[in-house]
């Protein structure tokens, strides 16, 4: 509900994105401890290009993987050129990323 009540906010009036107090990586985490998350602060909440390693070193995405392995396989460029405008651009683009199994 937290989520909801946000996007409710902003299109009800829309803000401008501020790296430091209001980017995506920042609402994330604000909105998270306002539903409950546990957790501290980290630098790389503010340092989007420093989320992944965040990610990975709490375990929020596949750890099988050595880090850069994974960086390095989750890249998606070439995938998103080659898929262009195709209608199913979304799963192309996500048909070769590593994943969890269950």
């Amino acid at each position: 509900m937290v989520y909801l009540e946000r996007i409710n906010e902003l299109a009800d009036q829309a803000e401008f994105y501020h790296l430091l107090g209001n980017s995506c990586t920042v609402n994330i985490v604000r909105y998270a401890n306002a539903a409950g998350r546990l957790g501290r602060s980290d630098f790389r909440h503010y340092l989007n290009g420093f989320i992944d390693g965040y990610l990975y070193s709490t375990g929020r995405v596949d750890t099988t993987l050595p880090f850069e392995e994974l960086r390095r396989r989750s890249c998606i460029n070439k995938a998103a050129q080659a898929a262009d405008n195709a209608i199913d651009f979304s799963q192309r683009i996500r048909a070769s990323l590593p994943t969890v199994q269950p």
